[in-house]
């Protein structure tokens, strides 16, 4: 998580190993790809994010209360990395009732 904050261009060629861990079993290792993928957009100049943007934010439904707080917690970096998603993330976040 630390080197994907300091120094995402370092990972960014793994990014489509975390975005396999959004679907883990294991509840933490999606909270963590939550971050990673969060940091790595900073990094994303293939848009690989913004396919992955509805599988992303469909964890603002997840039964884990931790997994909805990770996405929240992470939009706004996403949201500054790449701008032209902020309407689309705010649509996403105001969705959420509960």
């Amino acid at each position: 998580m630390d080197l994907s904050e300091e120094q995402p261009h370092a990972i960014y060629s793994y990014m489509d190993v975390f975005v396999e861990l959004l679907k883990s079993k294991h509840r933490i290792l999606t909270w963590n790809a939550t971050f990673i993928i969060a940091n790595l957009t900073q990094a994303d100049d293939e848009r690989k994010f913004d396919n992955i943007f509805n599988q992303y934010f469909s964890l603002l439904n997840d039964e884990y209360m931790v997994t909805v707080a990770n996405v929240v917690a992470n939009s706004a970096k996403i949201a500054l990395a790449k701008p032209y998603l902020t309407t689309r993330i705010t649509r996403e976040l105001l969705k959420i009732e509960n």
